[in-house]
């Protein structure tokens, strides 16, 4: 089981109006909430994934998608969506289960090696040479070399004992 304060599946969330307003948004069912807040719900045909303000950016995400979509069985991307304060990326439903539902939710080590081997497959898939992303050790650390994006990147993440980490790792405040 996931820790409930990391994420999970919700239970009684509400759609906000942006996923209420989209077409089967009255049959909005929520099946995840992440560990920024963001909810995604499964619609006739499609998922939405909802993000208050900008601990995640959706924006990313849709272009890896579309990306990755090339080389490997991954959500086509519907559209994707930014306001003021939240984001909305809608992609078609890929046939499959979650790992956080049964069968998988009772089957832990079941369902672990499952995503390694989808993980292995995927990764497998993609010509690395050719990704336009890195994940460098370099990179990383540029990035929270970065006052602002330390700042964020604290302000954003919901477990305190992150943010002491941030705060005591880069001396700030």
């Amino acid at each position: 089981m996931i820790p409930s304060d990391l994420a999970g599946v919700p239970e009684g969330a509400e759609a906000p109006a942006i996923i209420a307003a989209l077409r089967g948004g009255d049959q909005a069912e929520a099946v995840w909430l992440n560990g920024h807040g963001g909810l995604t719900f499964r619609l006739p045909g499609r998922h939405a994934k909802w993000q208050r303000g900008g601990s995640v950016d959706l924006g990313r995400e849709a272009e890896r998608l579309r990306w990755a979509r090339q080389y490997a069985n991954v959500p086509p991307v519907v559209s994707f969506t930014a306001g003021d304060d939240e984001q909305l990326l809608v992609t078609e439903t890929i046939a499959g289960t979650s790992a956080v539902l049964d069968p998988w939710s009772g089957r832990p080590h079941g369902a672990a090696r499952a995503l390694g081997a989808g993980l292995r497959a995927f990764h497998d898939a993609l010509p690395v040479a050719d990704c336009p992303w890195t994940w460098s050790t370099d990179e990383r650390i540029a990035t929270l070399a970065d006052p602002a994006e330390r700042k964020r990147l604290a302000a954003a993440d919901p477990d305190p004992t992150r943010i002491a980490f941030y705060r005591d790792l880069w001396h700030t405040e």
